[in-house]
C-alpha cells in the first residue's frame, strides 16, 4: 500500500485511527519486560526472551497500527479494491493505479441497466469533473463488471454522487467512492496524479490476451 506523504494533511478519521494505533505501541514498549526464566547455558548465543517478547509485542501493535489505518478507499467504496488489490498474483502502487485505470471522473450515477453481456452493466455517468483524461463528454455510458454478480462490491445506484475509477482491464470491476471515500480518494489523487505521469500500466494489469477458436 503506498504510503500517505506529509504533504497531505490528514482526516480526521485518520488522526484519530493514528493516534488509537500510536497508543497501542506506547503502551506496549512501555511494558516492563519479563524475567527470564531459569534455564541451563548454551553454547548458542540466544536473544534474551524479554528483548524477543518485548520485540514481538511492538510488531504486534505495529501490526494495529496498519490494520487501523486500512488501505486507501474504506468504507463507501466497491469494485476492486484500489491500490494494493490483487491481480494475476500481484499487488499496484498507487501511480500504477492511476496509470492502468484508463477513466477517472467524478460524476453522478444517471442511469444503471442490464448489458446484453452476462454479468456486465451498462452505466451512464453525468460528469462533473474530469481527472483522466483532463476533458470529456459530459454524459458517457460505460459497459462494466457488474460487481454484485463479481462479488466484490455493492449495486451501482442511480442518483448517487461517486468517484469512478475504470480500470484498463474490462475484466476488473471499476472503483466506485461515494461519501467520506470520495474525499479521502481525491485527496490520494490530487497527490499521485503528476507522480504518475511517467507511470507505465503492468502487463499484467493490461487486458489479458483473448483465446482464438480453433
Amino acid at each position: 500500500m503506498p504510503e500517505t506523504p506529509d504533504a497531505v494533511e490528514p482526516t480526521r478519521r485518520e488522526e484519530e485511527r493514528l493516534r488509537l494505533a500510536l497508543g497501542m505501541i506506547g503502551d506496549e514498549a512501555g511494558r516492563p519486560e519479563p524475567p527470564a526464566p531459569h534455564t541451563a547455558r548454551r553454547t548458542a548465543v540466544w536473544r534474551r526472551p524479554g528483548v524477543l517478547a518485548g520485540a514481538l509485542g511492538t510488531a504486534a501493535a505495529v501490526s494495529a497500527l496498519l490494520l487501523v489505518l486500512g488501505p486507501p478507499g474504506g468504507a463507501g467504496s466497491s469494485g476492486s479494491g484500489g491500490p494494493g488489490r490483487e491481480g494475476a498474483g500481484q499487488g499496484q502502487t498507487y501511480q500504477e493505479y492511476i496509470a492502468c485505470a484508463r477513466m477517472i471522473a467524478d460524476a453522478g450515477i444517471a442511469d444503471v441497466r442490464r448489458s446484453p453481456e452476462e454479468g456486465r452493466l451498462l452505466v451512464t455517468l453525468d460528469v462533473r469533473e474530469w481527472i483522466k483524461p483532463a476533458s470529456g463528454a459530459e454524459r458517457v455510458e460505460l459497459d462494466v463488471v457488474d460487481p454484485s454478480v463479481a462479488g466484490v462490491g455493492e449495486p451501482w445506484r442511480e442518483g448517487r454522487r461517486a468517484l469512478v475509477v475504470v480500470p484498463t482491464r474490462d475484466d476488473l470491476a471499476a472503483d466506485v467512492f461515494t461519501g467520506d471515500a470520495l474525499a479521502d480518494q481525491r485527496e490520494q489523487l490530487e497527490y499521485y496524479l503528476p507522480r504518475a505521469a511517467g507511470t507505465e500500466c503492468p502487463s499484467h494489469w493490461k487486458n489479458p490476451p483473448r483465446e482464438t477458436a480453433r
